[in-house]
């Protein structure tokens, strides 16, 4: 099996060919083309591009550089493009974790639904309030 930044590799990269153990990433490509059409039929004002940087003389080799993403999603972080690949590679990325024994800590992407409650907020037309990080350590 491929190590994480092997795989982080050939994503950003296109090499090595998605094939052989790498041939998830090939899955992974389809299901976010599919969630990202799944958004974009949601939300009229959300769209697809592609990730060109912030036009800096290195954009070029930043992560996501020439990826589809969408773009017009309003919540906090996601302003500028949304990297859909990528959000949809943490699920992904979670369940190879377990196949190779490394459980972690439980996360967001461990709850039955919550790819599928991730993708409404995605599409969401208004953006949840911002909850300041002094009232989320209050609240736990």
């Amino acid at each position: 099996m491929p190590s994480d930044g092997e795989v982080i590799s050939a994503i950003h990269d296109y090499e090595p060919a998605w094939t052989g153990p790498y041939h998830g990433i090939s899955i992974v490509h389809d299901i976010s083309i599919f969630a990202g059409d799944l958004v974009v039929s949601k939300n009229a004002d959300i769209r697809w591009n592609v990730s060109h940087g912030d036009g800096t003389r290195r954009d070029h080799e930043e992560m996501g550089f020439g990826q589809p993403c969408l773009v017009g999603i309003p919540h906090f972080g996601y302003e500028s493009h949304c990297p859909i690949f990528y959000e949809v590679f943490r699920w992904f990325a979670t369940g190879r974790h377990r196949l190779a024994g490394r459980i972690g800590l439980k996360m967001d992407v461990d709850r039955r639904g919550s790819f599928a409650e991730h993708l409404n907020f995605l599409a969401a037309p208004e953006p949840p309030p911002v909850v300041p990080l002094s009232q989320r350590v209050i609240d736990d």
